[in-house]
């Protein structure tokens, strides 16, 4: 008996412990700090303006977004940490295709990956011949560098010409990558018509409609339902994630909670905790407290109210401002509760890139 009472409070802690590490969540569960959205917002706003003076201090990662997007290696200093310079340049140099670029890195990692990436964006294997000798990996990189550089001319008959394996692939897998590369690369509605490019149906018509720029109208043709389904998603959404406009056929790949940006009607999704999720956001999209009645779970019902009624006092607060300061307001609380605050912003960039990441969702995991 009390090896059964000691089994059982065992059993116990180690729940109670893990309820602690991973307490459970609520749909309503997904706001960060005031501060993150404050951050993100001043990152996107910088993004939508091309302005390094919105990103956060230490935001490597703004600078590093703005210097490729101006294609100039001048925001590369403005970073704290000089491994982040270094990063910096490393991508500029690539988005450039400015190889040359590469041989003052410091970093090795990124000496080589800068040199063997330039030679692929080109496909072009006299890249390779800048390497110098640096560790011992050198023989290496530089045979790397040149597979590299033969898969970047994406041309079938080169690829016969790469000598290893990469990345865990066998000499034999890499050479069917580059094949499949160089065939996706090439592939035209009439070659898929055709049956003439080398991959398969759903393959070549996947190919074509994720081109620039991209065309969800061929996403049609594919016939292998989880296929179609990436393809919708790949085509129609600017990241993927969000069905801001499908045509009707692709209406039942998009996320459950933004049904409602084609349809308004909540009522079509059979799952219930997904019909909740989709009438707590209609009802904060909407800022309609009535919406909140038709969410199953009371508690649930009762928080959406509230956070309704909080969001327009929040939309008073941005209206009641001027300018750049306005402009930021709206997009901050279109990332932490609607992305209608998009449609307020002064200009067509940041109401875009506003639509494109709001609202931000807090990710649970483990």
């Amino acid at each position: 008996m009390r090896i059964i009472i000691i089994i059982a409070l065992i059993i116990l802690a180690v729940l109670i412990g893990y309820c602690v590490i991973y307490p459970p969540t609520s749909i309503l569960d997904d706001y960060y700090s005031d501060d993150v959205y404050q951050s993100h917002a001043n990152e996107y706003y910088a993004f939508a303006t091309n302005d390094s003076s919105y990103c956060n201090a230490g935001d490597a990662y703004c600078f590093e977004e703005l210097a490729k997007s101006q294609k100039s290696y001048d925001l590369c200093k403005k970073p704290v940490r000089d491994v982040d310079k270094e990063f910096c340049r490393y991508e500029v140099s690539v988005t450039l295709n400015d190889p040359q670029a590469c041989l003052n890195l410091t970093n090795l990692d990124y000496y080589y990956q800068c040199i063997v990436n330039n030679a692929k964006l080109a496909g072009n294997e006299s890249y390779c011949d800048l390497m110098e000798v640096k560790d011992e990996s050198y023989p290496y990189q530089k045979k790397h560098c040149i597979n590299e550089a033969i898969f970047g001319k994406k041309d079938v008959k080169e690829c016969a010409r790469i000598n290893d394996g990469n990345s865990g692939w066998t000499q034999n897998d890499y050479i069917r990558a580059c094949i499949t590369n160089a065939q996706t690369a090439h592939a035209t509605p009439e070659s898929c018509e055709k049956g003439t490019s080398g991959l398969s149906d759903d393959d070549c018509w996947i190919a074509v409609a994720e081109k620039q720029p991209r065309n969800s109208t061929y996403c049609s043709k594919v016939t292998f339902e989880p296929y179609l389904e990436n393809c919708y998603l790949n085509t129609i959404d600017r990241n993927g994630y969000f069905c801001d406009n499908p045509p009707p056929e692709a209406i039942k790949f998009c996320q459950a909670d933004t049904y409602w940006l084609k349809t308004s009607n909540c009522e079509k999704i059979p799952d219930k905790e997904n019909k909740d999720r989709c009438f707590l956001r209609l009802a904060k999209e909407t800022q309609d407290a009535q919406k909140c009645q038709s969410i199953s779970n009371p508690t649930i019902s009762s928080d959406c109210k509230r956070d309704v009624a909080g969001i327009s006092k929040v939309q008073k607060k941005c209206d009641a401002m001027q300018g750049k300061d306005r402009d930021l307001c709206y997009l901050q609380n279109a990332l932490k509760y609607a992305q209608s605050f998009c449609k307020k912003i002064s200009f067509e960039a940041g109401r875009q890139i506003c639509r494109t990441y709001s609202p931000m969702r807090v990710v649970h995991g483990r």
